[in-house]
């Protein structure tokens, strides 16, 4: 059978398990972080945890994504650990709950956020977010290198959003009127350990997806060293750039404010800046697009691993020539 051309580079697969990650839940779950434990030092040090949970996972993946270098990622390695009914199971459950579910949350958390710019009703929220995922799904179609360069400009922009929300917070420390403690040892919070807990849900949500990057494994260049340098990486930046934008929320917001914010990016900006909280608000939306681009372009190399499989119901379609530009002779 035909295989899926490869000519996904270092470059674009850390883009994609960047990209994968970033959504619109570090604009919001740091308020909760801090709801749950009220004290900067620990809030800190929970979302370093998470980066460092997140950091091992990539480093079990990347070993998995070295042996077995083929698209499909987590499938693959589930079939081949635990059997053919796992990788069933897992695919299909990918399909029906677990990714639908993802898009069509994404999608209408893109509607809601263009409220800020236009009057969106129920019903036009729901006809976008549709229009929005076909619009991505569409675009996909039409082959890696294309998947490629928009994971990369939309992931790119994510980045700077979130750079230049983190200047603002510097350029502002030396105007800080409120307290910010990151002393362990002093003031620790009761029931730390129960906090902490009930924190990383939030946490790992914002940290999640860079496994993404593994189910584009058949498709990159020297895939044995590129899967796990891009996972690798993309962690490592997620983790950085997280633990440096929450830092700007606590300088920008006291703690009590902070732990009170449904949009802790939004308000943070705007304390300083007339119209901060639409140039967030801009910033979240160009995310949650970006992260759709990348769902869409990622979940279907799992129903390509489950067809060459023989256990999808659209096995056929590989054969079809409207794909031949997918496909490598």
């Amino acid at each position: 059978m035909a295989t899926l051309k490869k000519a996904l580079t270092t470059r674009g697969l850390t883009m994609i398990a960047i990209g994968g990650c970033i959504g619109s839940g570090i604009f919001v779950t740091p308020a909760g972080t801090m709801a749950q434990i009220p004290h900067h030092g620990y809030v800190i040090l929970t979302w370093v945890i998470g980066g460092l949970a997140a950091f091992c996972g990539a480093m079990t993946f990347s070993e998995l994504g070295s042996t077995y270098p083929r698209e499909g990622g987590v499938y693959v390695y589930i079939k081949n650990a635990f059997g053919d009914m796992a990788g069933f199971l897992y695919g299909w459950i990918i399909l029906l709950i677990v990714n639908t579910g993802a898009l069509a949350a994404l999608g209408l958390a893109l509607a809601d956020y263009l409220k800020f710019f236009m009057p969106v009703s129920d019903n036009f929220k729901s006809l976008l977010a549709i229009a929005v995922i076909w619009g991505l799904t569409i675009i996909n179609i039409f082959g890696v290198d294309i998947s490629q360069w928009f994971a990369s400009l939309f992931t790119g922009l994510k980045l700077l959003a979130m750079v230049l929300i983190i200047l603002v917070g510097v350029f502002y420390i030396p105007d800080i009127h409120h307290e910010i403690n990151l002393d362990l040892s002093s003031n620790i919070p009761p029931n730390l350990f129960n906090s902490l807990l009930l924190a990383f849900v939030g946490v790992f949500w914002s940290m999640g997806g860079w496994h993404h990057a593994t189910y584009m494994s058949g498709e990159a260049i020297d895939a044995q060293k590129t899967v796990p340098r891009a996972m690798l990486t993309g962690t490592l930046v997620v983790t950085a750039v997280y633990v440096l934008i929450i830092g700007a929320y606590m300088v920008l917001l006291p703690a009590d404010v902070m732990a009170q914010s449904e949009r802790v990016a939004g308000d943070a900006v705007a304390s300083v800046l007339s119209g901060g909280g639409k140039l967030v608000s801009v910033a979240i939306s160009v995310s949650i697009f970006g992260t759709i681009g990348i769902y869409t372009m990622t979940a279907p190399r799992i129903y390509y691993a489950m067809a060459k499989d023989g256990i999808f119901l659209i096995s056929w379609l590989m054969c079809l020539k409207s794909t031949k530009h997918l496909i490598k002779p």
